[in-house]
């Protein structure tokens, strides 16, 4: 009878195929066989701890490998970021946090107009200055005196 596919195993390794045989013990040791229990387990992330100064951090903190580790410290003002650098040394890296910017306050419209208008009024101002005094040349109407008769 067939095997339906909720019986066969939906995740695995060699263990799972047919026809897979373990390697014998004699054959592990033969071809340098480690077992991945063995291995060394390496949990990622990020490495450090909370500091209250920067001598409080040990030589041992400082991961080998090359990455960072990063230490904020306890009062908020800074993290301290130290690794090993390739010729043995380490380098440490001091971060401050920046300032927030504070949005610009928005003028008051009232005052903007007021602001354009006085600017206007200005430059209306500076134009009469420049131009020559006018004659005026207007005629002014002459007035007639309406007379009345008794003439009906």
């Amino acid at each position: 009878m067939p095997m339906s596919p909720y019986q066969y195993p939906q995740f695995g390794g060699p263990a799972y195929m047919p026809g897979y045989q373990p390697p014998t013990m004699q054959q592990m040791v033969s071809q340098g066989y480690q077992s991945p229990g063995l291995q060394p387990h390496v949990q990622p992330g990020i490495t450090g701890r909370v500091v209250s100064s920067l001598d409080e951090i040990q030589v041992q903190e400082v991961p080998t490998d090359g990455t960072v580790a990063w230490f904020p410290s306890a009062d908020g003002t800074c993290v301290y970021g130290r690794r090993w650098t390739p010729d043995g040394n380490i380098t440490t890296m001091r971060f401050v946090p920046e300032a927030a910017d504070t949005a610009p306050s928005q003028p008051d419209p009232f005052q903007v107009i007021n602001d354009r208008i006085s600017e206007l009024f200005q430059l209306v101002e500076e134009i009469k200055d420049d131009m020559p005094m006018m004659v005026e040349t207007r005629r002014t109407p002459t007035k007639r005196k309406v007379v009345k008769t008794d003439a009906e």
